[in-house]
Parts: C-alpha cells; sequence; structure tokens
C-alpha cells in the first residue's frame, strides 16, 4: 500500500507519498494543507509524541490503522477511559505478531486460561478484536492450476495480481490457455490450500470437481 503521509510535532498527516513501511516527515512547522490530513493521532505527553514518531517509522502503516479501529471497538465496550498511550503499546504488539506470524513463527499465551477465568469480559474483548484482525489480513490460499505445470515455465499463464497482494472476491487472478495446457500432457486439476487454517475454527469444502464461474467453494469460520 502506498500511501502521502506525513509526521508533524503532534499528528500524522498525508504529506508526501510514502512506502507501507515507512512515513516521510514533514519539517517541524511546515505548513501543510489541510484538505489532504487523512488522520490526526493526538499525544499529549512529549514522550508519547516521540514514540509515535518512532513507531510510524518502524511499522506499516496499515497497522496502526488496523489498530486504531481496535481500540475503537474497545471503548465502546468498557466503561474506563483508556490511557493514550494504548494506541502505542497495542499497535506495536499487534504489528510485532503479524509479523512473526507472516515469518511462520508459532506463539502462544501460557496465561490465557487465567485471563479466560477472571478476566472473561477483558479475554471476549481480545477475541473480538482477533476476530477483526483475521477478516482484515483475510485468508490465506496457495493455488496451483495444474499438475506439473510448474515444467511449463509460465508458457500459456498471464497473472494479474502480485505476490502476496490481497485480493476479494471477484478479482482476476490469472488467465491461462487450457487447451494449450492440456495439448502439452498436462492435466488441470488444480489443488486450493488454506495456509492458515491455523487461524480459523473450521474450513468446509462447500464443492469439488468442476467447479463453475462464481460458485462457493469453500466455507472459513
Amino acid at each position: 500500500m502506498t500511501g502521502n503521509r506525513g509526521i508533524g510535532s503532534l499528528s500524522i498527516y498525508p504529506a508526501v507519498k510514502a512506502d507501507a513501511h515507512r512515513a516521510i516527515q514533514t519539517a517541524r512547522g511546515e505548513q501543510i494543507d489541510p484538505a489532504t490530513v487523512e488522520h490526526y493521532y493526538r499525544m499529549e505527553d512529549k514522550a508519547e509524541q516521540r514514540k509515535l514518531r518512532e513507531l510510524v517509522e518502524k511499522i506499516p502503516m496499515e497497522h496502526l490503522e488496523l489498530t486504531e479501529n481496535l481500540i475503537a471497538h474497545i471503548r465502546g465496550h468498557i466503561p474506563q477511559k483508556l490511557n493514550e498511550s494504548l494506541l502505542i503499546t497495542l499497535a506495536d504488539h499487534v504489528s510485532f505478531a503479524i509479523a512473526r506470524k507472516a515469518q511462520g513463527i508459532a506463539f502462544s499465551n501460557p496465561l490465557k486460561g487465567a485471563v479466560m477465568c477472571y478476566y472473561p469480559a477483558e479475554y471476549q474483548l481480545g477475541r473480538d478484536c482477533l476476530k477483526v484482525i483475521r477478516e482484515r489480513l483475510g485468508v490465506e490460499l496457495l493455488m496451483h492450476i495444474g499438475i506439473d505445470t510448474v515444467e511449463l515455465g509460465g508458457k500459456y499463464f498471464e497473472a494479474h495480481v502480485q505476490p502476496e497482494q490481497q485480493v476479494k472476491k471477484g478479482d482476476l487472478l490469472v488467465s491461462f490457455d487450457m487447451e494449450a495446457i492440456r495439448a502439452e500432457g498436462y492435466p488441470l486439476t488444480t489443488p486450493i490450500i488454506v495456509c492458515n487454517t491455523d487461524d480459523y475454527t473450521a474450513v468446509e469444502t462447500l464443492a469439488s470437481g468442476e467447479i463453475q464461474n462464481g460458485a462457493d467453494l469453500l466455507q472459513i469460520r
């Protein structure tokens, strides 16, 4: 994801183009067109202002925005006032956990049972937030068109998306010449694998064999 954003002393602004992992800082006191402002992250404490600037340099902007949504959900379900530093600490934790998951590093919470027992409301909020994260990150699917077709070296195939790109229902992923591939002697049986099944309760197959365009293939809960 690319976006326009910069950092003033108290706020994050979309000022200049930056990649997904870095925000470009504007000079302190520089005038920015208010029409370009997407988000304000106000920190009254000077130390928290510095931590926020450092955090934005370290994590993807979408992780910060995701955390902002999680905090809004939490704020709507508890009466206590939340500390302004929660955005920083939670965003750092969420981004770290997402990165570890992407690297295939498994981790668990040894205090999960105790939290569930003594803090059931807070535990449920955590479950709610986890659901939001999973929905935002989506299902990781591996699809291999045909058997041993890698031997064709890409011949007869045209990709319409990039590796690791997030897609939605209806997006065109790849075009390929079915008849030409069959003529080369390769069957078009296409395995589809859900790579992050541990993130979900159940994965149910709804169809197999020849699938019609637009038909539901899997149900993931």
